[in-house]
């Protein structure tokens, strides 16, 4: 499976055209505003999870609480890094910027089509998700996005026209639930 880049740069955040032709619900309170926090993920796991239960998909709930856990994991450390200073430049005045990231939010959300759930992380940072190639048993990183390959029907990103990028992540439904 490849991973798919939006070109639009003012494509549509909420209910993204992914090439499904088919109904789209979405409703705003499918989504929610975090703060950059590292407890973050266990909200957005949260969300997700009552949601697919409101909307009766338990059979999901797995699968979209990893996936939405390391989205949510990978925006909370990409808006943190923006504030760390580089080696030898710590000083007082960077030193309390370390705490502006906790002012900073990121945005999770999603919504159901007829086959699909796409779940969707909005962050405020403007580089592209890299999947690792290659892993070691050592290494502390760089599996997630290989997990989201492998559960994701498709998934991709795209460079909203407001900022940012967000990570969609398409879940097919059951013929059952569809």
């Amino acid at each position: 499976m490849a991973i798919q880049q939006n070109q639009d740069p003012c494509g549509s955040h909420r209910g993204l055209d992914l090439g499904i032709r088919s109904k789209t619900w979405v409703t705003p309170s499918n989504y929610v505003t975090l703060t950059v926090h590292p407890i973050a993920a266990s909200f957005a796991r949260f969300h997700v999870e009552r949601t697919l239960a409101r909307w009766n998909l338990m059979d999901l709930v797995e699968p979209a609480r990893l996936i939405i856990s390391e989205l949510a994991t990978n925006a909370v450390k990409v808006m943190q890094a923006a504030y760390v200073p580089k080696h030898g430049e710590l000083s007082e005045a960077a030193d309390s910027s370390l705490f502006n990231c906790i002012s900073e939010t990121f945005w999770v959300g999603l919504y159901r089509t007829d086959r699909h759930i796409v779940l969707q992380v909005w962050d405020s940072s403007r580089n592209p998700p890299k999947v690792a190639e290659e892993t070691d048993f050592d290494s502390e990183g760089g599996r997630g996005l290989q997990l989201v390959t492998l559960l994701a029907t498709e998934w991709g990103y795209l460079w909203p026209c407001t900022g940012g990028k967000i990570i969609w992540v398409m879940l097919a439904l059951s013929p059952s639930e569809s």
